[in-house]
């Protein structure tokens, strides 16, 4: 058996090491540069799907987006999985056809009675 230098042993694991590091440096990064990727795509679809609104349903759009104030919002409230809605997103239940279940949402939002067009007033008790 060849006995081994300490000094060479440590330099040898110390560059595993480094190179171990820089490895999962890279995947790091490249992960990150995926999501940040993803991220984009879900913003892009998440305003698309107030645009699909305003398109389709714009009575619904405009009392939406007075209800919550601001299109950012707005968009992600489309997206959002609503239990109103059976767990469904509005954009999913629009869908399946159900513009009466997301038309009473978005004017419960507003504090409007849906098909009256009249402002509701919560009691105070």
């Amino acid at each position: 058996m060849s006995a081994r230098r300490p000094e060479a042993g440590a330099a040898s694991t110390m560059a595993r090491v480094e190179r171990d590091l820089a490895a999962s440096t890279q995947a790091y990064a490249t992960a990150a540069e995926e999501i940040a990727h993803l991220q984009r795509l879900l913003e892009k679809a998440i305003q698309n799907a107030l645009l699909v609104l305003e398109h389709r349903h714009p009575s619904i759009a405009q009392l939406l987006l007075e209800s919550i104030g601001d299109r950012p919002r707005a968009a992600r409230w489309m997206c959002m999985h609503q239990r109103a809605l059976g767990g469904k997103s509005a954009c999913e239940a629009l869908a399946d056809g159900d513009e009466d279940a997301v038309w009473e949402l978005v004017a419960g939002l507003g504090g409007v009675e849906a098909g009256s067009g009249s402002i509701r007033t919560p009691m105070a008790y």
